[in-house]
């Protein structure tokens, strides 16, 4: 499955890049989610950095996601990759495009296999929802932190991808 969350944002590319390199850009954004709780963030965007966050499925029912940076083009792009968590895979692209002086693009892109024991078909529906909501939320939170207002483009799973 892919997913996209993409929006303009009246601000620059190099903003939006900052506030995600920054010390509170992580832990503000997935520390928001309700169900998601930071353990330890990542100190850096750099290959190799990784991060740590318990995230509750249902009450008492947990478990422990590692993400791992593994992608770097400082201003532009970052990756990191499930290294231990739910997913069979799970990569997430942050990209940064400057569209104009004063206008930029974030996309949020996440391309993922569920777990072998799940129903495909309604893990991915039940998953859409979940991710629309938490990069609506993400997105907001940006904008706000940065100080700018924003528009969402697209958000949602991709067309004819599994």
């Amino acid at each position: 499955m892919i997913f996209i969350c993409r929006s303009e944002f009246d601000c620059k590319a190099s903003e939006l890049f900052e506030f995600h390199a920054g010390p509170d850009g992580f832990s503000s954004l997935v520390g928001s989610s309700k169900k998601a709780h930071v353990i330890s963030p990542p100190p850096s965007l750099e290959p190799g950095a990784k991060a740590i966050v318990r995230v509750s499925i249902f009450p008492g029912i947990s478990f422990h996601w590692i993400a791992l940076h593994t992608e770097l083009d400082p201003g532009k792009r970052f990756v990191d990759v499930q290294e231990s968590g739910p997913f069979a895979k799970f990569k997430h692209e942050h990209i940064f495009i400057q569209t104009d002086k004063n206008t930029s693009i974030l996309e949020d892109r996440i391309t993922c296999v569920p777990p072998w024991y799940a129903n495909h078909f309604l893990f991915e529906l039940l998953l859409e929802k979940t991710m629309k909501s938490e990069f609506h939320a993400r997105h907001k939170i940006t904008a706000r932190q940065i100080g700018c207002n924003y528009r969402t483009e697209f958000c949602g799973k991709v067309k004819g991808s599994r």
